[in-house]
């Protein structure tokens, strides 16, 4: 409609020469809605924490097992095990055949069938070391989860990545990390993710070189494109070594097991990208910025259209009110609660006094209604932020933060107010600040950190501004 009316204007002799010529709109604003594409469910806050503590609790317990397996394996090599002393331990059957064959390992049917073998070394306990030595999907998949977790990768990137796609050895400014750049191939590019490197069981370094020991006898079992890979798996039930593939059936099983052992509902990897990209742009406060670099993606709009849900679009929307509220009440207080000029990280932005923290700052108990909300008097309606600047050391849902210099600061600059309006209220100071002037005294006692005073002194003395007047 609008569109019409603008081409209208155009061609009319009398309005044309004031529009520009190159006025135009937008001829598509939804573009993308003709796509048939759907969004994946996303998890819940709870299963997200509970699956990243049981999947770095599964991690750290496969690392410290094969770390004492790998090791009890080393001594029993070095000491020499003759067929004859395996007594069906598993240990002493990968000893003994890792000193007589090498990589890649026979398969039991290849094995020579003497006396002594056929003895010692029945099936059972060929295929036990197997399971000792090569890893299943079950001991991956945690591994799979907490990778994919860390780095919102896709799970197909994950799953394909190989150990030339991460740098474990980087330094910067003497710090150590690991840079990973797997590669994905319908954004034809290499998805790249930098973190501090670190010891600790859990961190992505630990984890990418435990898996690369722990498949060390699976990889000559396949062929040089495949060896490479970070995953891969030895099925139990077919005797097969294969690198792990997303549409396996197996992976599904996995999963199925996964959540049972845990309690947990039944999800898809495929869940887990947009679900942590969504955390990020909780955390991140909305910003699709941030969103838009964790998911490696080039442009925002890629991710906008495919990651914005639901939970998405009703923060924005309570981020927009929110602002137009925080307007709102500046407007009405005539300019005196301007929450722009506090540290967004340092204040609470919804008190109507800086220095201070509401429990509910939309349940004044001070703010009557106004005339077009109705009534005139009593406790005004909830949905507005409170408006009663310079009462909060009055108001019983106010806090404070007694280790914050900041917090020392604003108090200071408050009494500060309160002693200016003495001088110039006159009398009505009393009934209005008096009570107020000796509740901050009391406020004011619970910093007991000389440094935090100090540092408090120096911030108001010098940094911070002087408050709005006092009525």
């Amino acid at each position: 409609m609008i569109q019409y009316v603008l081409d209208a204007l155009l061609t009319s002799r009398k309005w044309k020469g004031e529009l520009a010529n190159d006025l135009d709109f937008i001829s598509n604003p939804y573009p993308g809605m003709h796509l048939r594409s759907g969004h994946v469910d996303i998890l819940d806050d709870a299963t997200l924490e509970k699956l990243y503590v049981v999947a770095a609790d599964d991690c750290e317990k496969s690392i410290l097992r094969w770390r004492d397996d790998e090791a009890t394996i080393a001594r029993l090599r070095n000491e020499g095990v003759a067929v004859r002393d395996i007594r069906g331990d598993p240990h002493r059957c990968a000893a003994h055949i890792l000193n007589r064959y090498e990589l890649p390992l026979p398969t039991y049917a290849r094995l020579p069938q003497q006396d002594a073998y056929a003895e010692e070394i029945p099936t059972e306990l060929y295929r036990s070391m197997q399971e000792l030595l090569y890893p299943d999907f079950d001991e991956l998949l945690p591994f799979v989860l907490l990778i994919t977790l860390m780095f919102a990768f896709n799970p197909g990137v994950v799953l394909h990545m190989t150990h030339s796609d991460y740098d474990d050895d980087d330094t910067l400014f003497g710090r150590e990390r690991i840079r990973l750049k797997p590669f994905k191939p319908r954004a034809n590019k290499n998805q790249i993710s930098i973190v501090l490197a670190t010891d600790d069981l859990d961190n992505p370094r630990t984890i990418l070189r435990h898996l690369e020991s722990r498949t060390a006898y699976l990889r000559p079992n396949l062929r040089k494109e495949f060896a490479d890979r970070v995953f891969i798996r030895f099925s139990p039930g077919n005797r097969r070594i294969s690198p792990v593939q997303l549409t396996d059936d197996g992976v599904r099983k996995s999963i199925e097991r996964f959540c049972k052992k845990h309690e947990l509902d039944i999800f898809q990897l495929q869940q887990i990208r947009p679900t942590t990209l969504d955390l990020v742009h909780e955390v991140s406060g909305g910003n699709l910025l941030s969103m838009t670099q964790v998911a490696n993606h080039v442009h925002a709009a890629t991710t906008l259209g495919h990651y914005a849900r639901t939970a998405f679009h009703r923060r924005n929307e309570e981020m927009l009110a929110n602002g137009m509220q925080q307007l709102d009440r500046k407007y009405l207080s005539d300019g005196r609660i301007d929450v722009a000029s506090r540290h967004r990280l340092r204040s609470d932005l919804g008190s109507a006094t800086p220095g201070f923290a509401c429990l509910d700052p939309y349940a004044s108990p001070f703010d009557k209604p106004r005339p077009q909300d109705g009534g005139t008097s009593g406790p005004r309606a909830r949905g507005r932020l409170c408006q009663a600047y310079g009462k909060c050391p009055m108001c019983p849902l106010a806090m404070i933060d007694p280790t914050s210099p900041e917090t020392y600061a604003y108090l200071y600059k408050l009494r500060e107010a309160i002693e200016e309006a003495r001088g110039r209220l006159g009398a009505p100071w009393i009934s209005r600040w008096q009570i107020v002037s000796e509740k901050l005294t009391l406020w004011a006692r619970l910093f007991r950190d000389k440094d935090v005073i100090r540092k408090g002194v120096e911030l108001a003395t010098f940094t911070i501004p002087d408050l709005p007047k006092l009525d």
